[in-house]
């Protein structure tokens, strides 16, 4: 054990000292920790602030422009579906490749290689936090916070592990559980692990989000700040993992605990940069903005807003777009239609057909806030109500309520649904999309229900391309960081081209 714990202090003794001010938690010291110091570390003082590092590398994980932060990672993937587009001369090319789906999900392709050691790192992390805890939680010094860490560690494990299943493995219910899976480690000092199968994999972190849940309960404590991951993230995780694998009654029972303990924002706070306020009602998981830990102008805000001078997402440069289509299905009489504009001049961009075509820009201000210095939202509230609802819709339970209690709050003309079966379910999906725009969402429903790309008939994407559900939404593991380093893992393992 003092082994184990003075290796981990080697690597991490930094961070603990200047907790929360590191950005970089490979530089470690050179001076050895003396061992005799080892009896008077808390262990559970120690690894809270691992963790807390580890989780805020969300923020500024990644290397170049457009691949600093998680947020940004998944701006990427919004760009992999119908409902964002961006013109062909966006600003130094950030997020081209994405939108065009050119060179973004192969084995050397630098998104499918960054998302992935970026997520393995970030579990890696948490690894590191059980690991600095005693095995029998009640002989920590401090019983509960010992098993509150704990479940913070196991909820940000699944957390990454979800995305993981869900970007390199082919959809659950799409014929996915029964192929190959991913390497699953619950040690720092695993070796190489093969891909098992998927179904395996899957149940494994439903297991571990069940029992982080339990621990929550048994700790009897709560989050100071909504940096850290509280119960809620935890049922999040678990309500998404079970929609996913079609476990409609966890679903429920996990998004209905959301719902519970958040309220919903106003039209007033949706409009005062609510999307990027930690502070706000709605927010249950994200990274506060302070100038120490910031990614200045490579920052979310700067690569989708319109407003900010400068920035990537700036007009005339990178805009972020919703697509027409989607923005015409936003009822009149609702709030969320007036998160987009057009802008006074229709814009003039040559199309990926080489051909000249000019549409109106529906940018957002969804965004829009005045400065990239802003706060960074990974768990909203609102995104409950529709786990809650399609669950009902595709089991037992008044699925037209939970919809109507949440496109309500958005719209005061909007009535609860008649409609049953298949076609409310595409009512709740259609309002997900609308209510989650922008935030990293559509890929991941778009692949989970078998929805290809299909921007043929938009009048304001510029590039048209049509792309059916399947192999190309399921990246490759990468080259040379996973199948030339793994002796368990070889090339005929990985998905296909």
């Amino acid at each position: 054990m003092v082994q184990k714990m003075k290796k981990i202090i080697l690597s991490l003794i930094a961070a603990v000292v200047v907790a929360s001010c590191s950005t970089n938690l490979d530089q470690s010291p050179t001076d050895v920790f003396p061992t005799d110091d080892l009896a008077k570390v808390d262990a559970d003082k120690i690894a809270k602030p691992i963790l807390s590092n580890g989780v805020l590398r969300m923020h500024n994980m990644g290397s170049g422009t457009a691949g600093i932060g998680f947020k940004n990672m998944m701006l990427a993937m919004d760009l992999l579906g119908n409902d964002m587009l961006m013109p062909l001369a966006g600003h130094g090319g950030w997020f081209l490749s994405d939108y065009m789906m050119n060179n973004y999900r192969g084995k050397t392709d630098a998104r499918a290689v960054a998302l992935w050691g970026n997520l393995y790192r970030n579990i890696y992390t948490a690894n590191q936090t059980i690991e600095f805890l005693p095995e029998d939680l009640s002989t920590a010094k401090d019983p509960a916070v010992a098993k509150f860490v704990k479940a913070q560690a196991m909820t940000y494990r699944a957390f990454n592990y979800y995305f993981l299943l869900c970007v390199y493995q082919d959809a659950y219910l799409q014929g996915g559980k029964e192929k190959a899976g991913i390497p699953y480690y619950t040690s720092t000092s695993a070796p190489a692990a093969g891909r098992g199968e998927a179904e395996t994999v899957y149940q494994t972190v439903m297991t571990d989000i069940t029992e982080a849940i339990a621990l929550f309960k048994e700790s009897g404590l709560t989050v100071t700040s909504k940096e850290e991951l509280s119960i809620y993230a935890a049922y999040m995780v678990q309500a998404r993992l079970a929609l996913t694998m079609g476990q409609y009654a966890t679903a429920i029972t996990a998004a209905d605990e959301v719902i519970k303990a958040f309220s919903l924002m106003s039209k007033d706070q949706a409009m005062d940069n609510g999307f990027q306020d930690i502070d706000g009602p709605e927010t249950i998981w994200g990274y506060k903005w302070v100038q120490n830990t910031t990614n200045q102008n490579n920052s979310f805000s700067s690569h989708i807003s319109t407003n900010v001078a400068g920035a990537y997402g700036g007009e005339g440069s990178g805009w972020k777009i919703i697509d027409e289509r989607l923005y015409n299905q936003i009822q009149a009489t609702d709030w969320r239609k007036d998160l987009f504009y057009a802008t006074a001049t229709p814009i003039t961009y040559v199309s990926s057909t080489t051909q000249t075509i000019t549409v109106t820009a529906l940018s957002n201000k969804k965004f829009n806030a005045a400065e990239y210095n802003n706060d960074e939202i990974y768990l909203r509230a609102a995104e409950a109500y529709y786990i809650k609802a399609e669950a009902q819709a595709r089991s037992t339970g008044d699925a037209a309520q939970t919809l109507y209690n949440v496109v309500s709050t958005r719209d005061a003309a909007y009535t609860k649904s008649s409609k049953t079966g298949t076609a409310l379910v595409d009512e709740i999906l259609l309002q997900k999309r609308i209510e989650l725009w922008g935030e990293g969402n559509e890929f991941f429903d778009n692949k989970r229900i078998g929805k290809g790309v299909d921007r043929a008939s938009s009048k304001n994407h510029t590039v048209t391309n049509i792309v059916a559900a399947g192999k190309d939404f399921t990246f490759q593991l990468p080259k040379t960081t996973e199948i030339e380093r793994n002796p368990n893992i070889s090339d005929k393992d990985n998905n296909p081209d």
